[in-house]
């Protein structure tokens, strides 16, 4: 019985799973594309940033905690008149229409975060696995064999087999998509210099969000 209703649950499974996986790896990819304006919006931050740090130890910063990127607002001019979120929006507005670049390159991150990788990566293991025994119980002698008495009029044999052999390529994609992803996510950590291991997928594209919720407002204030 496990059996069948892991077959019945697999594709759709397999597809909720290849459609996570992927908008993380599209996600990924749309941020990290040379020419992309999210690595200029990172440079303007980190230069505007070295600029206020001026005459301190803080100001030749390489980079900065991609957590930064939620606080933009908490950041001011001396007359309170003006945050930092709202200076940047105004700046890469007129930027050869930098704010509607920044907005796409972050659409992604709104699919890419409500998927778990960690969470995914366990799933597609434990199907796997499920599948590995699915195909060793369906090659048993006494469920291959027609003439077995246990199999005399059971076509479960039948129905595995073709199960197997039409799933076995739709698995091995998913497999590759997997890994395919989480070596994009430890390239980023590596590139935005920050702990892939305390920061799950969630929380990093949760980030992207905010700030492009964040731009959003700021530009709608502005005007």
């Amino acid at each position: 019985l496990e059996h069948i209703k892991f077959s019945r649950s697999f594709v759709e499974e397999v597809s909720d799973l290849t459609t996570g996986i992927g908008s993380v790896t599209k996600s990924i990819d749309s941020i990290m594309k040379k020419g992309n304006y999210f690595i200029d919006f990172l440079n303007l931050i980190r230069f505007c940033g070295n600029y206020m740090n001026t005459g301190t130890n803080r100001s030749q910063a390489y980079g900065f905690d991609i957590k930064y990127l939620t606080k933009l607002r908490d950041t001011k001019t001396t007359d309170g008149e003006m945050t930092f979120i709202h200076f940047l929006v105004e700046v890469i507005r007129n930027d050869n229409d930098g704010y509607k670049k920044l907005l796409t390159c972050l659409e992604p991150s709104k699919d890419a975060k409500k998927l778990n990788m960690k969470e995914a990566a366990g799933t597609v293991k434990s199907i796997a696995a499920k599948f590995k025994e699915l195909d060793r119980f369906r090659n048993l002698p006494n469920i291959q064999d027609p003439n077995h008495p246990q199999a005399a009029n059971d076509k479960f044999g039948q129905k595995m087999s073709k199960f197997v052999d039409s799933s076995q390529e739709k698995l091995g994609k998913l497999e590759l998509l997997n890994q395919q992803a989480n070596e994009s996510y430890t390239k980023l950590s590596k590139w935005l210099l920050f702990d892939e291991k305390k920061m799950e997928t969630t929380e990093f594209f949760g980030i992207l969000v905010t700030l492009s919720d964040m731009l959003v407002t700021a530009n709608k204030e502005n005007r």
